[in-house]
């Protein structure tokens, strides 16, 4: 019997402490550290999301290679090769010039 009630004891001064460390939250929310990690999570899967749909367009019957990027900011942008800069998302612009006029 004594060990039942050193056992509620324990548990009820548990609740306590916990109930001032948490004060009004009900433990059921996502910690703010894991909020970050949670949105940055959504994010990449949008990412790919996008990489997979353009290479579907761009080469329908061709797996994507493991290198393929897209940009977060600029989904329309390419990685262009290297230069004194590294590696950059680029445009590369073309130009047509018509010889009737």
């Amino acid at each position: 019997m004594a060990e039942v009630e050193a056992l509620i004891k324990k548990a009820e001064t548990s609740d306590k402490e916990e109930d001032q460390a948490y004060r009004q939250e009900t433990g059921y929310g996502i910690p703010e550290d894991l909020k970050f990690k949670q949105e940055r999570l959504e994010k990449i899967q949008k990412a790919k999301k996008a990489l997979e749909e353009r290479e579907l367009t761009l080469n329908p019957d061709k797996p994507i290679d493991d290198k393929k990027q897209i940009s977060f900011a600029d989904p329309d942008a390419r990685i262009m090769g290297k230069n004194s800069t590294g590696y950059q998302y680029c445009y590369n612009s073309q130009i047509s010039v018509d010889s009737d006029r």
